[in-house]
């Protein structure tokens, strides 16, 4: 956990292959929070009354009601770290790396394009146009001095 990682066996992930899985500070905090209280004779990271938390279904679900979300599930999670990651700067190729997609067409299915993107795609654009169109004008003003 000190590297900001932790390594699944093949038996403990969806593709039966070893993986590594990395996290931040934030999450970090939680699991070392986790191990404080933790009962030493599993190896389990989470626990309620002594017993390993085997899912999430029920605390998810019940957590979603008390905040009035509706039309949510665990799984949208994933669409938002994708998405999170990509508006943060990190290669695409990294994040395919820590989420485990083996193709660019998965990737893009995760990614979520919003009007946030849209937004400074045009300013991008415009700035872009903007620098074209002062660099035509010194070259202009550079082409007229010299003759």
């Amino acid at each position: 956990m000190q590297g900001g990682f932790i390594d699944l066996e093949a038996k403990d992930t969806k593709t039966s292959e070893p993986r590594r899985v990395y996290f931040n500070d934030i999450l970090r905090n939680v699991f070392e929070k986790a191990q404080r209280v933790r009962n030493i004779r599993t190896d389990f990271v989470f626990i309620h009354s002594g017993r390993p938390i085997k899912s999430f279904r029920k605390g998810f679900e019940n957590a979603l009601d008390r905040a009035k979300i509706k039309d949510f599930w665990f799984h949208d999670l994933r669409h938002t770290f994708n998405t999170n990651m990509r508006k943060a700067g990190v290669d695409q190729t990294v994040i395919m790396k820590l989420t485990g997609h083996k193709t660019f067409a998965m990737f893009n299915r995760y990614n979520t394009v919003d009007q946030d993107d849209a937004i400074q795609a045009m300013q991008k654009l415009n700035l872009l146009l903007s620098e074209q169109k002062s660099n035509k004008s010194s070259d202009h003003v550079q082409t007229s001095s010299a003759a």
